[in-house]
């Protein structure tokens, strides 16, 4: 993953990509993320980011993404595809509550007193779930006070420009010219 970090203050602009590479590897959806670009004018001020990601997943059933076995305690899930097990456990914790589904291994979950017939045709919507992480994750990385947003969302790609002040034409026109990959407006 690429974090590329611009603005008129060399020594902020480490500060700001060490914390957005920190924030971003703690994540859930560090593994969904291409490139993260940041432009911060704390002087003016405001503060864009954007971040690309492998593009969104379609929607899936678990059969699609999952060995599904029945035992005695009910019904075992095996995640085969990594990149699904945070959406797969929210979507059974919703389902079937948190008390009877019980992430045994990393990719192996165990859903007690749950057939597998009730599971196989439940359907993930990634798409979704990405989006408001990758959302909540920037809103960790935007400097505190700069409470005044915009978003710009695309498949692929979120973009916020935030401010401490009201969003002028031009920052919002450098905003969306990085949100299209226009990196020089």
């Amino acid at each position: 993953m690429n974090i590329e970090v611009r603005g008129q203050d060399k020594s902020g602009n480490e500060s700001y990509k060490e914390i957005a590479e920190n924030l971003i590897s703690e994540s859930n959806i560090s593994t969904l993320i291409n490139k993260a670009e940041i432009l911060a004018e704390p002087q003016e001020p405001f503060f864009i980011i954007s971040i690309a990601t492998e593009g969104v997943r379609s929607t899936k059933k678990v059969e699609d993404i999952s060995i599904l076995d029945e035992s005695d305690e009910g019904c075992q899930v095996i995640i085969k595809d990594e990149r699904y097990a945070t959406d797969l456990l929210s979507k059974l914790w919703e389902e079937f509550g948190k008390s009877d589904v019980e992430q045994s291994e990393r990719l192996k979950i165990i859903c007690h007193g749950v057939s597998c017939e009730e599971i196989e045709d439940l359907e993930l919507e990634p798409e979704e779930e990405m989006r408001e992480s990758i959302i909540n994750l920037i809103w960790q990385i935007i400097p505190e006070g700069f409470r005044v947003r915009k978003s710009f969302v695309s498949n692929d790609k979120v973009t916020m420009l935030a401010s401490e002040d009201r969003l002028k034409e031009k920052w919002i026109k450098k905003a969306n010219n990085i949100h299209e990959d226009n990196m020089d407006e």
